[in-house]
């Protein structure tokens, strides 16, 4: 079998893993059910968390995000420092397996301690702490993908190029703690707000894996591959923003969810979707035609 079969196969195997895991989290529903919340209070109120939290339920949540971040960043660590041995980037190497590994073993984990314990990070840190570390990942998605994609409707951008060039660099690092940090910022709920935002965040994290043989910048500062996976994924947060899991409570007026999913769909529209999907080459291969980075 071809290597980039392998790799093709894989990744369709972990997005169906995605798919189940987001289901399995409906499961949760009757033992979540007899956990009676706090009444919101106001838009600062993150509304599920524990009213009374304990040793085991702070201890659990920071325990295993830390566990998972240094997990991540050690996968990245480990690219960087070996990237001679990942030259070949059509194959699937035994650190994508290790990630993909790592990240199941990490979902069924935020499972276990959404069951047990409930509580995420949110019980000890801002609302938008988890907001504002998604926002900025997607700032700096569009600054690197600028120069290729434009500011609006595939114009502007190309005075970008020398930030991009550093962030390609530097920005796996910040997007590990954004994915991982948002992801047991939330206890594993149940109403859509929270499986749709769950769902993006599985893709996220199998994204890391698999592209981090991919994505590692050589001495030029360039990517030795570029994958156009992750620009299809990245549009999306508008349709799912469960930052304050508000889109789908009904604490709020329309409005407020209506303006949130309105403000991540415009740049959405004037950035990703002004992009041809034919020319985003979605996980037909890991490589690029850019690159001259």
């Amino acid at each position: 079998m071809e290597k980039s079969m392998v790799l093709r196969i894989t990744f369709g195997v972990a997005v169906a893993f995605a798919i189940m895991a987001t289901f399995a989290i409906l499961l949760l529903n009757p033992i979540l059910r007899q956990i009676e919340l706090l009444p919101d209070q106001g838009a600062a109120w993150y509304y599920w968390k524990l009213p009374e939290p304990d040793f085991w339920s702070r201890a659990t949540a920071w325990g295993f995000y830390i566990a998972h971040q240094l997990f991540f960043w050690g996968l990245i660590r480990w690219a960087v420092v070996n990237r001679d041995r990942l030259r070949d980037r059509g194959a699937l190497h035994p650190v994508n397996i290790v990630g993909l590994l790592g990240t199941a073993a990490f979902v069924g984990l935020h499972y276990l301690q959404t069951a047990v314990w409930y509580d995420g990070l949110a019980q000890d840190t801002s609302v938008f702490s988890s907001q504002l570390s998604v926002i900025f990942l997607l700032v700096i998605v569009l600054i690197m993908e600028a120069p290729r994609r434009g500011i609006a409707f595939g114009h502007g951008g190309r005075w970008l190029a020398p930030a991009r060039q550093w962030l390609i660099r530097y920005h796996g690092y910040y997007f590990a703690w954004a994915v991982v940090y948002t992801y047991w910022f939330h206890p594993m709920e149940t109403t859509p707000g929270h499986l749709t935002g769950f769902f993006y965040t599985f893709l996220l994290l199998i994204q890391g894996p698999l592209s981090s043989p991919a994505c590692i910048p050589t001495a030029g500062g360039r990517r030795s591959s570029k994958s156009r996976c992750w620009p299809m994924v990245s549009p999306w947060p508008w349709s799912r923003d469960r930052s304050s899991g508000r889109c789908s409570s009904s604490v709020l007026p329309p409005c407020s969810w209506s303006r949130r999913c309105t403000g991540w769909a415009c740049p959405a529209g004037c950035t990703g979707w002004s992009t041809p999907l034919s020319s985003a080459g979605c996980c037909g291969s890991m490589r690029s035609p850019d690159a001259a980075g």
